[in-house]
């Protein structure tokens, strides 16, 4: 449902005018659920928890495949920042794995509060390229604010993020 509602907003979108949306998957989480062609796609995965999980994560794959293709179609792909992001490490019980980090969703350890996320648009200049430097979620708004050319000073209170626009865009070091 979420992803036919951001295929319409978009199709409904006026090309001519900026469009930000915001399509927070409620998976891979609890209750881990995701339907059977995605599952059955992993037999060959013995643990049922981690097959669960792993149907879980190609269903998405599928629905950012479609977000991405209406994009396409409708001519904004080529003016468009994707940003995907996790939130928390994963839960081992509930089929996640943060092997080589130590610990898990809800603890300190690198496993709890690493998580993997990418960057895509032309709009990037260091393109193709990895970054080891540390961001936060935090660090998500003031930098499409930025981007959006607005006054993040206008704000009150102010806000604990920094634009980090140069470390996504450039590689440079991290605020």
């Amino acid at each position: 449902l979420f992803v036919q509602r951001a295929q319409r907003i978009i199709s409904n979108h006026n090309p001519s005018t900026p469009l930000f949306l915001y399509l927070p998957f409620q998976c891979v989480h609890a209750p881990r659920e995701a339907p059977m062609r995605f599952v059955n796609m992993y037999n060959h995965i013995k643990n049922k928890k981690r097959r669960l999980y792993a149907g879980m994560v190609s269903a998405v794959d599928e629905a950012i495949g479609n977000v991405t293709k209406t994009l396409q179609q409708r001519g904004l792909w080529n003016n468009t920042l994707l940003v995907f992001s996790s939130d928390n490490g994963g839960v081992p019980l509930g089929g996640g794995y943060n092997w080589p980090l130590r610990g898990y969703k809800g603890n300190l350890w690198e496993g709890g509060v690493r998580a993997a996320a990418f960057v895509h648009g032309k709009m990037l200049k260091n393109k193709g390229s990895r970054s080891k430097e540390l961001l936060h979620v935090s660090d998500w708004y003031p930098t499409f604010t930025a981007l959006a050319d607005t006054d993040n000073e206008a704000r009150v209170p102010p806000l604990d993020g920094m634009n980090v626009w140069e470390t996504i865009s450039n590689g440079a070091p991290s605020p």
